[in-house]
């Protein structure tokens, strides 16, 4: 029945620790109309310290049409929750027609809004995490100190912003690690390929407001002019607030896999050229990057990098480079 919404719910008062072990789901695909309405079949977690553990999650019967999922795993307004050594199926991107034309329509496995302390470790996916038919695993929204280790994914994205988050022992596909939001970001011995190896969300004015580290990863990069960090924001909309790149990025052991680079590809950057038409005269300025520091940056290729590759967007940039 499509239009039934079915959830199992993990809520108590009681705060003692419980684990939901165990358990092979599979979800028929939805038919529904291609609109935003989203559907939710799985487990909500509205408690604190759970543990999901060795659940398998299958969707099978995509058609040709069907409207986004939530999540088969959902923790919302939550402290202390852990998804570990499980598999799910990502889901197909389906295209909804509106107002601004086409746009696909996030569809995720894993959901977690307003949650403290959500973790993600072993987390493997069904289909292979380069195919582009098929969106991002997970979405995230205000959530606070995220961890992400040991898993292979499509991707690690933080809708709305989170504050605090590591990634460490991973592996990121085509839809790699988009980043908003506040405080710390470690990525460490991580892989990820593409134009960016980190991004900034273009749809929240790629802010933000705290350090990135980037230690022992390994970058393939892609496109003609990839750089390291990504972003974008051509500084003529009102946001709501002031929008900021992180004010200190450091690099410590990059390996750039650029050995078969594309036809068009010349060398890297660290920084991106957020705004290709920069101007002194722009109402709503970013604030940029001021510490940079680099250590142990390799390419395969041989090719040296250059910081940006306008250097008018970081007047204030202190560059070291050790």
């Amino acid at each position: 029945d499509y239009d039934t919404v079915t959830r199992a719910v993990a809520y108590s008062a009681d705060e003692t620790p419980i684990t939901l072990r165990g358990g092979i789901f599979t979800t028929i695909a939805n038919r529904w109309k291609l609109e935003y309405a989203y559907h939710a079949r799985g487990i909500d977690i509205n408690r604190a310290h759970v543990t999901v553990e060795g659940v398998r999650h299958y969707v099978t019967d995509e058609g040709e049409h069907g409207a986004p999922y939530r999540g088969f795993i959902s923790a919302t307004d939550t402290y202390d929750v852990t998804v570990k050594n499980c598999l799910f199926t990502p889901h197909f991107t389906y295209w909804a027609t509106l107002p601004t034309g086409m746009s696909p329509m996030g569809s995720y496995e894993i959901n977690a809004g307003a949650a403290i302390g959500f973790t993600m470790i072993g987390i493997r996916q069904t289909i292979d995490i380069m195919d582009r038919r098929y969106w991002g695993l997970m979405g995230t929204n205000f959530c606070k100190d995220m961890t992400l280790d040991d898993c292979i994914i499509s991707r690690f994205d933080a809708h709305m912003g989170v504050t605090n988050a590591t990634i460490r022992n991973s592996t990121l596909g085509h839809m790699r690690l988009l980043l908003i939001g506040h405080g710390k970001c470690l990525v460490e011995n991580t892989n990820a390929s593409g134009i960016s190896f980190v991004n900034m969300r273009e749809d929240y004015g790629s802010f933000f407001d705290g350090e990135l580290t980037l230690k022992n990863c390994t970058w393939t990069p892609k496109g003609a002019a990839p750089s390291v960090l990504g972003g974008r924001n051509k500084e003529e909309h009102d946001f709501g607030y002031e929008c900021r790149m992180p004010h200190t990025f450091i690099i410590d052991g990059l390996t750039v896999e650029d050995e078969n680079p594309d036809e068009s590809y010349t060398m890297f950057y660290i920084l991106p050229e957020y705004d290709p038409t920069f101007s002194e005269e722009k109402p709503f300025r970013v604030v940029p990057t001021k510490h940079l520091i680099l250590k142990n940056i390799h390419s395969k290729s041989g090719k040296k990098y250059e910081i940006t590759k306008n250097p008018a967007l970081y007047p204030d940039l202190v560059v070291e480079e050790k």
